[in-house]
């Protein structure tokens, strides 16, 4: 009898263990969005009725999204979470209840060095104190101290002749006839 009662005991144990690793925890929450990118027509003659409308679309944006504990003095805090993309621009991931920057590769000042090297300075415009705020503030902030955050939906508009989405930076060089 003693058995059975101590057999019983470590049953009722282990399943309520089970249901604690199981449930979702409820310090966390949601995001789910979207990401997209667009740009303008930069050619020199009109464009084919095909061309204008692919421009005038929002295209999935393909690539990595970081998560960071925002922060109102500016410090640039380590990324806590990342997740890439699907082929349709969407993402989701779950983290603790709190407030975060959302940011891209492009919005990471560690990666800024290498982006701005790849590109032509000689017609490009940067206003640092923009990329600065850019930087701090990344795309966007996103709180969720009362639930999940859903159909949460970006654009990225990359200008003409800047390869890069980074908003700071303005073309000034010629454009085509």
């Amino acid at each position: 009898m003693k058995w059975l009662l101590l057999l019983l005991c470590f049953v009722d144990l282990c399943s309520s263990a089970q249901g604690i690793a199981t449930s979702k925890d409820p310090l966390t929450f949601s995001i789910q969005g979207t990401l997209t990118t667009s740009s303008s027509y930069c050619g020199g003659a009109a464009p084919s009725p095909e061309i204008e409308k692919y421009y005038q679309e929002n295209r999935p944006y393909g690539g990595w999204v970081y998560f960071r504990h925002a922060d109102s003095s500016g410090t640039y805090l380590p990324v806590v979470d990342s997740v890439l993309c699907d082929k349709n621009g969407n993402f989701s991931v779950d983290l603790q209840i709190g407030e975060y920057i959302v940011f891209t590769k492009e919005c990471d000042y560690r990666n800024y060095n290498e982006l701005i090297s790849q590109l032509n300075a000689r017609d490009l415009q940067i206003d640092d104190n923009c990329l600065d705020k850019w930087f701090r503030n990344g795309l966007f902030r996103v709180s969720a101290e009362k639930g999940n955050v859903k159909d949460l939906n970006y654009n990225f508009y990359s200008p003409c002749f800047v390869p890069v989405v980074i908003p700071c930076v303005f073309y000034t060089g010629p454009y085509p006839p």
